[in-house]
């Protein structure tokens, strides 16, 4: 059974509160196309990271039967170690890229939901440069927030307010510069003016939708991810055994078991990761059509103009 409903639009001036309801509208039409553009570009890199964590954690283990006490720190690090962390770091890249690829399609087709062929020619033009961007920003970004962390963190209530308003900024500003990235198609410099020009005056509204959004993430994962570490913890009281001893019940099978629990108890926390994403992406568009206007210049200049696209007859799902 068909029902009609209407185009969402991203490029619109929202109070906090549509902000968030958009944001879960966006994601509940939608919800197929970027659970599928999840799987297609983000999943295959985690599912690397944990076939690759099978042997790492075997090596480690049988590291530190043979050494006994003799083991060593660099023993951690090799070429799984490498494997892993590039796995990660591609994955987060690949998501942040896929996701707000697809947000640039949306817009740039008018509601119009992108193939998975348009996302992807999208994504493999901007992935490795919205790596390196982010990898750069990223860096910049904690050298100037050290000092400020050092000075609030060894107090109590302060210190806890001070990194989580670090955190949130840290966060929205990287979500937004990578939305330029993708949409705009600028580099740091050219997103690092057009943030300022965006957030100016909409600081303290940028932290506040961003905590929201970022609390209502934490209630929606957290109680999952919260049974899933309870279970992990119950079947891991063997991993307290001593792997010295003769009748040590640590297997290799059992590391298997534990590392492919934790890839996916990772996957479950990024899939629910969706819910920032949209927001970050609806805040971005919002933000793009308070100071820009675009959308309200659009449809002045369409008045008298055919430019329905369904015919007559609104979207249909």
């Amino acid at each position: 059974m068909h029902f009609m409903q209407q185009t969402l639009q991203l490029r619109k001036v929202r109070d906090l509160g549509e902000k968030i309801s958009d944001s879960f509208l966006f994601l509940k039409r939608n919800f197929k196309e970027l659970l599928s553009t999840y799987f297609v570009f983000v999943v295959p890199f985690i599912i690397l990271a944990v076939v690759v964590s099978i042997f790492f954690a075997g090596r480690l283990y049988s590291a530190v039967v043979s050494k006994a006490y003799d083991f060593q720190i660099s023993d951690i690090f090799g070429f799984e170690f490498l494997v892993i962390l590039l796995c990660l770091v591609m994955a987060y890249a690949s998501y942040n890229t896929a996701i707000y690829s697809y947000f640039s399609l949306y817009d740039e087709q008018k509601g119009v939901k992108p193939t998975m062929q348009q996302v992807g020619q999208l994504y493999f033009k901007n992935v490795f440069r919205v790596l390196g961007y982010n990898i750069a920003v990223g860096f910049i970004l904690i050298l100037i927030a050290i000092i400020p962390y050092l000075i609030v963190m060894f107090i109590p209530l302060l210190g806890f307010l001070g990194q989580m308003l670090l955190s949130i900024l840290f966060n929205a500003i990287m979500a937004t510069m990578t939305n330029m990235y993708i949409k705009e198609g600028v580099g740091i410099s050219g997103a690092t003016s057009r943030l300022f020009d965006l957030f100016r005056d909409k600081w303290w509204h940028v932290i506040g939708f961003n905590l929201v959004n970022y609390l209502i993430y934490y209630v929606f994962a957290g109680v999952l991810v919260f049974i899933g570490i309870m279970i992990f913890m119950v079947a891991s009281l063997n991993m307290t055994t001593n792997p010295f001893a003769e009748n040590s019940v640590l297997t290799t099978g059992k590391i298997s078991v534990y590392a492919i629990a934790i890839g996916v108890l990772f996957l479950i926390m990024q899939l629910f990761e969706l819910i920032v994403l949209s927001g970050a992406a609806i805040n971005y568009y919002s933000l793009c059509e308070e100071k820009d206007g675009t959308a309200i210049e659009e449809m002045i200049d369409a008045i008298g103009e055919n430019t329905d696209k369904y015919g007559g007859v609104e979207e249909q799902y």
